[in-house]
């Protein structure tokens, strides 16, 4: 099969990749106790991450994947490398970064929104695999479509209000709820635009531009609710930003839902 070198060669990277994480999530920093929370935090959305990937990919993947193994593996290395890029896209558009806002300044906040971008590229590269197709480089394309509104959407809302300083200077618990919740809702939404079997380029596009469209009102919710956020230090202001991040994730999943099958 004229593919496999390049499944060997994702399986390769994804080792390094998965290395690479371990590495930074275990290796102890100067207050390494009192370190735990955003550990757990980031380990938990990888490892969901990871789940949900390998969840689609054995249930809603191609006919010609969900049986063998080795595609498994490697579409599941494929995806652990492309969501990693996530930490790295976040740091481009929102100066939130997981070296030195995380490990060099124990930044919880900073933890969960990266985590919630992670966990929501993960579902939307996860929609990209569903249903049948004639390769991965349709796969890519149509994961590509999925993440680009996820990081699209988070990136308006760092935009137009001050979610990235919130998160980043006065690690608001509350703001980093807010922005993961955004960006799972947006993967929901979004992998499930990407899903159904390839048919062609412009076919792909109308279909999800058909499905996707109620993120643009995810996005304006998330902006008016972040404008109107009390501060940090108000007394309920995490609990009701807990209390809107599930919201707009239920809102998500009920559309998903009203969608139907692919």
């Amino acid at each position: 099969m004229v593919d496999q070198p390049f499944f060997i060669i994702f399986d390769a990277a994804a080792v390094v990749v998965l290395g690479w994480w371990l590495w930074k999530l275990l290796a102890p920093t100067h207050h390494f106790v009192q370190h735990w929370r955003w550990r757990i935090a980031l380990l938990a959305a990888l490892a969901l991450s990871i789940a949900a990937i390998l969840f689609v990919l054995e249930n809603w993947a191609s006919f010609d994947v969900v049986d063998d193994p080795f595609y498994i593996v490697g579409y599941l290395a494929l995806g652990v490398v492309w969501i990693s890029l996530s930490a790295k896209v976040l740091h481009g558009f929102a100066d939130i970064r997981f070296r030195q806002d995380v490990r060099d300044r124990n930044n919880f906040a900073a933890a969960i929104a990266i985590g919630g971008l992670l966990l929501g590229s993960a579902i939307a590269y996860g929609g990209g695999n569903i249903g049948d197709g004639p390769g991965f480089h349709v796969v890519i394309f149509s994961a590509l479509v999925s993440t680009a509104t996820v990081y699209s959407s988070v990136w308006v809302l760092a935009l137009v209000s001050d979610a990235e300083e919130r998160v980043s200077v006065d690690h608001d618990v509350g703001a980093a709820v807010r922005f993961a919740a955004l960006a799972i809702a947006a993967g929901l939404v979004a992998g499930r635009a990407a899903a159904g079997n390839w048919v062609d380029t412009e076919s792909t596009l109308v279909d999800f531009t058909q499905v996707a469209w109620p993120i643009a009102f995810l996005v304006a919710a998330s902006v008016v609710v972040e404008r109107r956020s009390p501060p940090v230090y108000v007394a309920g202001s995490t609990a009701g930003s807990a209390l809107f991040g599930a919201a707009l994730i239920a809102v998500a999943v009920g559309y998903v839902y009203s969608v139907g099958a692919w």
